[in-house]
């Protein structure tokens, strides 16, 4: 089923865009935090690995929002295909 070639649809599209290019740079962001705790940790520095495990819960909680506006967009304009929006690996 193809989408409807709306104005409305156009702009769920452009959002899922920015969406999921969000999502990969938390993605990206959240790995450098993981490896840089670890560090800390290995390195004995346990008031750093807090404040980077912190950091990490933060962007955890900020990738579900993420994916929570993606899903609440894709129940409300049906059609749109998701895997044209998100990253390819």
């Amino acid at each position: 089923m193809n989408p409807p070639d709306t104005p409305n649809y156009a702009q769920a599209r452009v959002l899922l865009a920015v969406l999921y290019s969000e999502i990969g740079g938390v993605l990206t962001e959240a790995d450098a935090v993981n490896d840089a705790a670890k560090a800390a940790w290995r390195a004995g520095h346990h008031l750093t690995y807090r404040e980077r495990v912190s950091r990490s819960d933060a962007l955890r909680e900020k990738l579900y929002e993420l994916h929570r506006m993606v899903g609440n967009i894709n129940a409300r304009f049906p059609g749109i295909d998701p895997s044209d929006y998100a990253p390819h690996e």
